[in-house]
């Protein structure tokens, strides 16, 4: 039995698959009849973005023949657009992207919307199935450098500021039930759409299974289009749809536009707290504590990790009382440590491991601190 007999997808019940294309007119026609052999039932959407070259006249000419959806915009307007345009006139039950040229894989769909239908079967929860290219595998060999790095830097800004990771934020292989990706209400317009897609699931609280996929990456000269100015907007959509609500979207936690100067502050202490760690773990020094008491080099590498731990926290945002009157308690302690030391004549203090640092500015930092955390206690909490 093959594959396609074995697992049916059914038009109008199964897999929609929305290819967004912008001037692919060298691949566009290999990735389609790719797609058509693989999921012979699947609703397959091309939206064509406004290209200059002949993608729109091979794209038509294969309509018939591959049974295509078209979607012909006269200008471009970015992939986040042709994926919104797309995902209009779906009719599966699961929406997926494919880009309209050779980097990804569509054999990987078939395992891919299977885990997703299993799972929808066995436990009726909603959740969403990303293709990860560095599941169990690290960059491709022919693939770009600063990509790779760019995507590792997106995937640790979510870590960090959603408490969640993901191995490959940015894959192009990421598949919604079409009812949940309708309800997220998307607004972006170019690759920030990526962004948007997770930080969304994130607030929403919906699971995201990721699976491993292949992948050949190409390079800028034979048509690669993200580049360094997408990577700011992504990371710009990441902080902007962690501080701020979201009237598009019905998520979960959905909160008033947060104070500026407490996510200021706030980013300052958790990156305090983890430069400070970070600094104590890599000099391994013991520390004189109170001008009597020396901290074994093992407790002060102890320690470092511990406010590694509680750096990141911090940045995670997490909101508890607790968390808030415990750092409160430890400035607070902090402070008063230093101020002994002053009183005794010491200038300078071992906060940072091994580096010496005036203690009457560390004084006055730890001080500042504890007031910026009591009077931010309402966002804290």
């Amino acid at each position: 039995m093959s594959m396609s007999d074995e697992f049916q997808f059914g038009k109008g019940a199964g897999l929609s698959v929305i290819v967004p294309c912008f001037n692919e007119a060298q691949t566009v026609e290999t990735i389609l009849r790719s797609l058509r052999r693989t999921l012979p039932d699947a609703e397959v959407i091309v939206v064509d973005d406004g290209s200059t070259d002949q993608s729109q006249a091979v794209v038509e000419s294969l309509a018939d023949e591959l049974e295509l959806r078209l979607v012909n915009r006269e200008q471009n307007g970015g992939k986040g657009v042709a994926v919104r345009d797309g995902l209009q006139i779906a009719t599966g039950q699961f929406v997926v992207i494919q880009d309209a040229d050779l980097e990804y894989d569509p054999s990987d769909l078939v395992a891919l919307y299977r885990t997703a239908s299993e799972a929808s079967v066995d436990d009726h929860s909603t959740s969403a199935f990303y293709g990860s290219r560095y599941l169990v595998s690290g960059k491709a060999p022919e693939g770009n450098l600063a990509a790779y790095w760019a995507t590792r830097l997106i995937a640790f800004a979510g870590w960090v500021l959603f408490g969640r990771w993901l191995s490959d934020p940015l894959t192009c292989y990421k598949l919604f039930p079409t009812d949940l990706l309708r309800q997220m209400k998307l607004t972006s317009s170019g690759f920030e759409l990526c962004t948007e897609m997770n930080t969304k699931l994130f607030r929403m609280g919906i699971p995201i299974v990721e699976s491993p996929i292949s992948y050949q990456p190409r390079s800028f000269d034979e048509g690669k289009k993200i580049g360094a100015k997408d990577f700011v907007r992504l990371m710009a959509t990441l902080v902007r749809h962690r501080f701020s609500s979201d009237p598009q979207s019905d998520v979960s936690d959905e909160r008033p536009q947060a104070n500026p100067l407490y996510i200021i502050t706030r980013l300052g202490i958790g990156a305090l707290l983890m430069f400070a760690g970070l600094a104590k773990i890599t000099a391994g020094d013991p520390m004189l504590v109170a001008s009597q008491w020396i901290m074994p080099s093992g407790l002060v590498i102890a320690w470092g990790a511990f406010e590694c731990l509680l750096g990141w926290i911090t940045l995670a945002f997490v909101s508890h009382q607790k968390l808030r009157t415990f750092l409160t308690c430890l400035f607070t302690g902090f402070a008063a440590i230093l101020l002994i030391e002053w009183s005794r004549g010491a200038t300078q203090c071992q906060c940072l491991g091994g580096t010496g640092l005036p203690i009457a500015g560390m004084i006055g930092l730890d001080l500042a601190i504890v007031g910026c955390l009591l009077a931010f206690r309402r966002d804290w909490d």
